[in-house]
């Protein structure tokens, strides 16, 4: 319902007039609520409506608040540089944090002109500038058919693309007070990536194993190339490359693995979640690594309560959290793919497993976790397809044989780099553990290559406007509603015996 509001919201115009008539009746079905709780179905009606109306004044009022740059405009802008600069043929363009003035608190896509004595070039994560510079509203560009770039700048609070020429710029010391907390987290989180990164370059690895590895590992995907991506995206292993639950899950096993003992149990689960969030701020936030980190949370917490961990309600905890944050997150591309993968799973898993006798299961082991990574797979794909074809064009048809093998491999390499991070200090355990996770880099990107080759690896070119997307989710849940009657039919004829 809360989501539903959003979309309201973002529906509507941003006027005081709608504003307010929407803050009146918040507070009138709020007040309701305290008068209605004696009449159950009727209360859950206006709860229900009191979070639409929520969420309708939420979307506006962070409207109001995070506008964009509406025409072309000379500014002189105070920043921090928050990402990786990236050096092209004339300009270096990078992510500028803008400190004091008029949008202080908000984001501006840079591009500096290379001024040919290396200055730009030389530029870093958390360096002060001083830019005279033009500041252009928001464009589309690109060549995805159903991806908005207007759309992702607001969503990453981007209040417009920057120009600046070589003379128009100056480096300048910014003190770190001088700039909100959530700036010196990331700054200080982004330094730390640094080192890592530096420590895996200087480990001896391939270019191909440490583009994978840093992309796994640290979420810097800038070293892949086109033919690496491709690969990926044509074997359906694509989210390998992209940090998720997947990853963090495996980190949060091995931590829990090596800190939770009975005597200090909620010790070692309050150790874990804080190297968890730590870890989410590493590597730069990204939204489906943060929805895995808050079910992890919610999990931990019910579990330290003693409570039942429910899925559904740790991901719509999750879903709220990260809405009430940002609503604008419900346009990106990451919250969908990962919320509709995970709702995709708790739905559709237990079907497809439970198809094999559980007693079977029990006594073979090895059949156990293949099937359960088969059902895994088809669970997750029968609800992100349509959405994978829908942004990207393309489906990969043998992406049930990628995941058998290619995360077993990730988990190893996830292992193993934590275990290579542990080491950093002793150069000769480095360059032996380096050997183990760039091996498994090159084993698991060949297999994919062959996957990929394989005919009909992949479809592509699909081409999905919003309402054939819709239908699709219609028609997949109407499926799902009579393939449930019909089992339910089947079980109640199957085992029914009447009492006379």
């Amino acid at each position: 319902m809360l989501a539903v509001g959003i979309v309201i919201g973002d529906g509507l115009g941003s006027s005081v007039d709608v504003l307010i008539a929407c803050a009146v009746v918040t507070c009138c079905l709020l007040v309701a609520c305290f008068f209605l709780w004696r009449k159950p179905v009727t209360h859950t009606v206006v709860i229900m409506c009191m979070m639409v109306a929520t969420g309708t004044f939420w979307m506006l009022t962070y409207k109001r608040s995070h506008r964009a740059v509406a025409e072309p405009q000379q500014a002189m802008l105070n920043g921090v540089v928050m990402s990786r600069p990236q050096v092209g043929d004339k300009t270096v363009r990078f992510d500028l944090a803008v400190v004091g003035g008029k949008y202080a608190g908000r984001k501006v896509r840079m591009a500096v002109q290379r001024d040919g004595m290396g200055d730009a070039e030389r530029l870093r994560v958390g360096d002060g500038l001083t830019l005279r510079c033009m500041l252009y509203p928001p464009e589309e560009f690109g060549t995805r058919r159903n991806f908005s770039f207007v759309r992702w700048m607001q969503v990453h609070d981007f209040v417009a693309s920057g120009y600046a020429r070589s003379d128009c710029w100056d480096g300048k010391r910014l003190r770190l007070s001088d700039c909100g907390w959530s700036v010196r987290a990331r700054i200080r989180a982004l330094g730390w990536r640094d080192r890592w990164l530096e420590v895996l370059r200087g480990s001896g690895m391939s270019d191909k194993a440490l583009a994978v590895v840093t992309a796994m590992t640290l979420g810097e995907k800038t070293m892949l190339d086109d033919k690496q991506r491709d690969i990926y995206s044509m074997a359906g292993a694509s989210h390998l490359l992209a940090l998720s639950g997947l990853h963090l899950g495996a980190i949060y096993v091995l931590l829990t693995f090596v800190l939770l003992r009975r005597r200090t149990f909620y010790l070692g689960q309050a150790v874990a979640l804080t190297a968890i969030w730590l870890y989410v701020m590493l590597v730069g936030m990204p939204t489906s690594v943060v929805r895995a980190a808050i079910m992890l949370t919610v999990y931990a917490v019910v579990e330290m309560l003693g409570g039942e961990r429910i899925t559904l309600n740790a991901l719509s905890v999750a879903a709220i959290v990260m809405m009430c944050c940002n609503p604008m997150c419900l346009w990106d591309v990451g919250f969908e793919l990962s919320f509709v993968s995970v709702l995709s799973i708790v739905i559709f898993f237990h079907p497809f497993y439970n198809r094999v006798s559980f007693p079977y299961l029990l006594k073979h082991k090895v059949q156990r976790w293949i099937w359960a990574s088969i059902s895994v797979s088809i669970a997750s794909q029968i609800l992100i397809a349509p959405l994978t074809a829908f942004y990207f064009g393309r489906f990969a048809c043998y992406f049930v044989l990628s995941n058998l093998v290619a995360i077993p491999i990730a988990v190893f390499i996830i292992y193993v780099s934590v275990l290579l991070f542990a080491v950093s200090w002793w150069s000769a355990a480095v360059h032996v553990v380096a050997f183990a996770v760039g091996g498994a880099a090159d084993v698991m990107e060949w297999f994919l290559g062959l996957v990929a080759s394989l005919p009909g690896a992949s479809v592509d070119g699909i081409r999905l406007n919003t309402l054939q997307l819709v239908m699709i989710y219609i028609i997949i849940g109407c499926c799902y509603g009579i393939c449930d009657f019909l089992l339910r039919l089947y079980r109640s004829a199957t085992y029914y015996t009447p009492k006379y």
